[in-house]
């Protein structure tokens, strides 16, 4: 690196578990980098990178804005996690704890990513809310002169319920960000300081001049319907009545879906909860599986069929497409409240007939009385205005 470029500003974008960290925060990178400012990706895992690589955009987007990329490697500092784990196995706590505060170094971090960089010269780390990762934490209680802030910001759109019991996890940040204010409650439980939650609250990746990246010219005359839905926990697995009415759900779903010749079926897979819908339904399926992002998946699709209580209904408000989920199976056991639809983001089938009904209903335009109130929920409760980029790259540089 040469020495006048030390004196730019630099950031670094903390990817933890894959693409829709870049889904917020991209449309505010591409600020910093008509700015002028180095970015520095770095990604959690090889197989993290691997999920963003295979989404043809966004890995175009973040080739074109990179100063540099660092893949953490499990092998990286083998020594001291190696001497960690023995000292771990033998009790030597002291020792242990040392070990641990050296592979913590935010200094050590940033020496991983490019050795000419130092914590001084850097202005931001940014990275998704949620991030427990001790270097993190380190870096905020840290003594250092002239030292990042830490940035944190959404990934997927979601409003969290204050109301439902959850492990409250401090997080350590000098700024938060959320999509909406309604979140607001919630968040306040996480944060050591609540006035670290910024007030521009939305969802730039929504707005008019970035979502044109992703919409289809030329569409099939064919109706596209989207199926996202998430498998469900091993525990409820378990509770065999539960899930054999879930599994008959799936089955009439798609018994039903083969008999339409004039669709197109895709199927997006949750990252962290697939479903192997061939094994379970025990059937060979004639659908294809949409790999790319899924808002470029809601955005060029008729409807959207989703899950009991899935942000993804999100999507569909703010792109103007039905989305529908399908009834909850696990009323003992799972949250009985469903507050995407008790906003209106969603409609909630009440059993397999209604769901397909529905699903009819849409294909024919028979059900815009049902719908026409989802597109108005989003912009109710996220701003998607075009001038939010600039508001939020704003709001981030008072920090500087």
């Amino acid at each position: 690196m040469q020495q006048n470029e030390l004196s730019k500003k630099n950031i670094i974008i903390y990817v933890r578990r894959g693409l829709l960290e870049l889904e917020w925060i991209s449309p505010i990178l591409e600020k910093f980098h008509n700015s002028k400012y180095n970015i520095y990706f770095y990604f959690k895992s090889k197989k993290v990178f691997n999920k963003v690589k295979e989404n043809q955009f966004y890995f175009n987007f973040i080739f074109k804005i990179k100063k540099k990329i660092k893949i953490n490697n499990l092998t990286d500092d083998i020594f001291l996690k190696t001497l960690r784990f023995f000292l771990k196995k033998t009790n030597f706590t002291n020792l242990e704890n040392q070990i641990t505060e050296k592979l913590h170094s935010f200094e050590k971090f940033v020496k991983k990513i490019d050795k000419d960089l130092t914590v001084n010269n850097i202005s931001f780390l940014m990275t998704e809310y949620d991030n427990n990762d001790y270097t993190i934490k380190k870096l905020y209680y840290d003594d250092i002169r002239e030292k990042p802030k830490i940035i944190f910001y959404p990934s997927a759109p979601t409003i969290r319920d204050h109301n439902i019991s959850q492990d409250f996890k401090k997080i350590y940040a000098n700024c938060l960000f959320l999509p909406s204010k309604k979140s607001v409650p919630f968040w306040e439980r996480k944060v050591l300081d609540k006035s670290i939650i910024n007030n521009k609250f939305g969802l730039p990746q929504f707005q008019e001049n970035w979502i044109k990246n992703f919409k289809i010219e030329n569409k099939t005359q064919k109706k596209i319907i989207l199926l996202s839905l998430s498998d469900v926990q091993e525990k409820y697995k378990k509770i065999k009545h539960h899930y054999k009415n879930f599994i008959k759900t799936l089955d009439s779903l798609f018994a039903y879906l083969e008999t339409k010749n004039d669709v197109i079926v895709l199927i997006k897979q949750h990252p962290n909860k697939p479903i192997n819908y061939e094994n379970i339904l025990n059937r060979k399926l004639r659908f294809s599986y949409f790999e790319k992002s899924f808002m470029d998946g809601v955005i060029n699709s008729d409807i959207v069929v989703t899950s009991f209580r899935s942000s993804a209904s999100i999507y569909g408000s703010l792109l103007g497409v039905p989305t529908i989920s399908i009834q909850n199976h696990f009323l003992d056991y799972e949250k009985k409240k469903n507050i995407y639809s008790l906003l209106g983001f969603t409609y909630i089938a009440k059993d397999d007939e209604d769901l397909k009904d529905k699903i009819n209903g849409v294909l024919k335009n028979n059900n815009n009385n049902i719908f026409n109130d989802q597109f108005l929920i989003g912009k109710k409760y996220f701003d998607t205005n075009n001038s939010l980029p600039d508001d939020i790259f704003k709001e981030i540089l008072k920090y500087e």
